[in-house]
């Protein structure tokens, strides 16, 4: 299974100030994760037929490069999440979760099934924990 992170034009981070930027969700020192970012994200509502009102967001990075780190570990990283617990969990319109590889896969796959239940009860519905998470 492949699933498929945010990919837009992003008009308002402009090359040589007149061409779009094209937007994959990646987080690197050249590319700092903001609220215009993050909206941009959750405006392509990536997500599964038959569940709308799940939108599946996925950021990717390489963390370990030391060019990385400071926006990794930085301000930055964290108005992201102060951003996403103020605009993208109001309990309402959007409940945050955050999930494993895992744990994406067992909810895309309980959403292709017609899920109705709470995601949090999906997590582990066909691939289970690994058993060193058990002990």
């Amino acid at each position: 299974m492949i699933v498929q992170g945010p990919l837009a034009l992003n008009w308002r981070w402009r090359k040589w100030g007149v061409l779009p930027r094209l937007e994959n969700a990646e987080i690197t020192n050249a590319n700092p994760p903001t609220r215009d970012r993050l909206r941009l994200w959750t405006d392509q509502w990536i997500g599964v037929a038959g569940r709308p009102d799940w939108v599946f967001v996925k950021v990717h990075t390489h963390g370990c490069l030391p060019a990385n780190r400071d926006v990794i570990l930085g301000a930055a990283m964290r108005d992201l999440h102060v951003t996403l617990q103020r605009e993208f969990n109001d309990g309402r319109a959007w409940r945050l979760h955050y999930v494993t590889a895992r744990e994406l896969y067992n909810l895309v796959r309980a959403a292709e099934e017609g899920w109705t239940g709470e995601p949090a009860e999906a997590r582990d519905r066909e691939i289970g924990p690994p058993p060193v998470c058990s002990r």
